[in-house]
C-alpha cells in the first residue's frame, strides 16, 4: 500500500508584521499529525509535511524528494487559518497541474466548517472538503471509495465528522523535519466557557488525558529526541487540571525520572493556584494566560466573566502563585469592540502594577474571520459600539477582517497601543525566551536572534520598538 501524504498549509503573509522573526515560527500543526498517527496505528504508512513560510513550489519539491509521485490515496491538505487559504490555493493548483489524477481533500475545521462552497471556489482543485474532526473516519476516507459524502447545491462534496480525541499520542517520526520542531501533546479539546470571541466558546471541554498517558508520551519524546533538549506544548484551549490530576502527573513524572519542561494555555479562573506548584514540579515552566482585558466593562462585553472583580482578583492570585512556583507568565491581551482610551488604560494600569510578575505580553485587536457574504451580520452586532471594518492590510486574504473598534479607537490606534504594551512589559530577551519555548526552531539560539535584530535594523531602518512587536 502506498504512503498517505498530509500537508499542513503554510502562509504567504502573517497575522502581525511579516518579517524575519515572524517567519521563524516553527509550530507543529498537531491536528494533521494526529490524523497521520491514527493512520500509522492502523498500519498505513503516512508522512506530514509542513508548509510554514516556504513557498508552495518548495513544498511540492519537498514532497517529491520524500517519494511522492502522485498517490492512489487522497492528498490531505490542512488549512488551519484564513491566512493559509492563498497558500493552499496555489499548492493545490501546482499538484493538480503536475499530477492530474491526484485527489485532494481539504480540511481545517475553523476555516472550512459551513464554508464548503467558498472553499471550493477558492481551491477549485478540492475533490472533498472535510468538516469537523475526522480522527474516527480518516482511515476509511483515505483508503476506500465507499464513503457517503454530502453535496452542496453547487455540487461540491463534503464530509462532516465529530470524532472523539484518540487516547493514543502523536507520532513525531511521521513529521518531516521533526527535529526542527518543539513537540506538542494534545491533552484535551474544547472549552465551553462562552467567550463571545472564541470559536470554542460553545464546544464542550473533553476530559484531560490520563496522567500516565501524558508521561508515556513525554518518555516517547525523550527517546525520539535522543535525550537532547526540547520543550513541549500541552495543547488544550482550557487546561484546567484538578489537584488529583496534578498529583498523579507529579507522581508519574517523578517515578519515571523525567526532566521535560512544558508550556500550556490557561484561563485565570478555572485553575486552582495551589495546583500550579505541583505542575511546576512536573515540568511546567511557561503559562499563556488568557487574561484578555483588565477593563471590567470590556470583560463583560466579551463575555469573559460575569464578575469582573472576582475575575481580576483571581488573575492577581494566579500570577503571584505562578511567580512563587518559578513559572513564567505570558499574558494575552485582546482589544475588543467598544474599547476607549479609558478602557485600554485600565488594562495598562493593571498590567503595570504587576509587571514584576509578567514575563511578556501578546497584545492585539479582535479580527473577525468571515467571508464577504457573511461579514455584515458580524459587524452589525457591534454597530452600536461604533465598530466598523478597517482598511485591510495589503496582503490580507479574504476572510481576514480587521476592525476600527470604536469611534475613539481605530485599528491604527489599537495597533499603536499593542506595540506600546508589548514594549512596556517585554524586553528583546523576554521575547526570545518566550518564543524559543515551542515557537522558534530548536536550533535557533539567542546569538542568532541578536544577529537577526541587527540585520533587520540595518536593512530596514527599524526602531527596536517596531522589531519587538511581531
Amino acid at each position: 500500500m502506498s504512503k498517505v501524504f498530509l500537508v499542513a498549509s503554510g502562509m504567504l503573509s502573517c497575522k502581525k508584521k511579516t518579517n524575519v522573526f515572524s517567519k521563524k515560527q516553527c509550530y507543529v500543526n498537531y491536528g494533521i499529525l494526529r490524523l497521520a498517527s491514527v493512520l500509522y496505528e492502523s498500519g498505513i504508512d503516512a508522512m506530514v509535511v509542513q508548509g510554514l513560510f516556504r513557498s508552495p513550489t518548495e513544498i511540492v519539491s519537498r514532497l517529491v524528494s520524500l517519494g511522492y509521485s502522485g498517490s492512489e490515496h487522497p492528498l490531505l491538505v490542512s488549512v488551519p487559518t484564513f491566512f493559509a487559504v492563498p497558500w493552499a490555493t496555489e499548492f493545490s493548483r501546482l499538484i493538480r497541474q503536475q499530477y492530474p489524477d491526484q485527489q485532494i481533500f481539504i480540511g481545517g475545521q475553523w476555516v472550512v466548517n459551513n464554508r464548503v462552497d467558498w472553499i471550493c471556489e477558492k481551491i477549485p482543485e478540492a475533490d472533498l472538503v472535510i468538516c469537523g474532526t475526522s480522527d474516527d473516519h480518516i482511515v476509511e476516507l483515505t483508503t476506500t471509495h465507499n464513503n457517503k459524502f454530502q453535496t452542496t447545491y453547487k455540487g461540491n462534496k463534503y464530509f462532516v465528522a465529530n470524532s472523539k480525541m484518540p487516547k493514543s499520542f502523536l507520532r513525531y517520526e511521521l513529521l518531516d523535519e521533526a527535529h526542527r520542531f518543539h513537540p506538542s501533546i494534545e491533552v484535551s479539546r474544547g472549552c465551553g466557557r462562552g467567550c463571545s470571541f472564541c470559536i470554542e466558546g460553545n464546544i464542550g471541554l473533553t476530559p484531560l488525558q490520563e496522567p500516565s498517558l501524558v508521561v508515556e508520551n513525554l518518555e516517547y519524546l525523550r527517546g525520539f529526541y535522543n535525550h537532547d533538549s526540547f520543550y513541549t506544548y500541552f495543547q488544550a484551549s482550557n487546561f484546567c487540571p484538578n489537584q488529583e490530576w496534578a498529583l498523579q502527573l507529579y507522581r508519574e513524572y517523578e517515578k519515571n525520572h523525567l526532566d521535560s519542561l512544558w508550556r500550556c494555555e490557561i484561563r485565570v479562573d478555572t485553575i486552582n493556584p495551589k495546583t500550579l506548584n505541583l505542575l511546576a514540579k512536573s515540568g511546567l515552566r511557561v503559562i499563556d494566560v488568557g487574561l484578555e482585558s483588565a477593563s471590567k466593562s470590556q470583560l463583560k462585553r466579551m463575555k469573559k466573566t460575569k464578575d469582573p472583580d472576582l475575575y481580576l482578583k483571581k488573575a492577581d492570585i494566579l500570577l503571584r502563585a505562578a511567580s512563587k512556583s518559578g513559572i513564567l507568565a505570558k499574558l494575552n491581551i485582546m482589544f475588543y469592540p467598544g474599547e476607549t482610551h479609558k478602557t485600554i488604560n485600565e488594562t495598562i494600569s493593571w498590567l503595570r502594577h504587576r509587571e514584576e510578575l509578567i514575563q511578556g505580553v501578546s497584545a492585539g485587536s479582535l479580527i473577525l474571520f468571515e467571508t464577504k457574504d457573511k461579514i455584515k451580520p458580524a459587524i452589525d452586532e457591534f454597530e452600536s459600539l461604533g465598530t466598523s471594518l478597517a482598511k485591510p492590510n495589503p496582503d490580507d486574504p479574504e476572510g481576514v477582517n480587521r476592525l476600527n473598534l470604536s469611534n475613539e479607537i481605530s485599528f491604527d490606534v489599537a495597533e499603536k497601543y499593542s506595540s506600546d504594551i508589548c514594549n512596556m512589559l517585554m524586553s528583546d530577551k523576554d521575547y526570545f525566551d518566550l518564543k524559543s519555548f515551542c515557537y522558534f526552531p530548536r536550533n535557533y539560539n539567542y546569538s542568532d536572534f541578536q544577529a537577526d535584530i541587527e540585520e533587520t535594523r540595518s536593512t530596514n531602518a527599524l526602531d527596536f520598538e517596531e522589531i519587538i512587536y511581531i
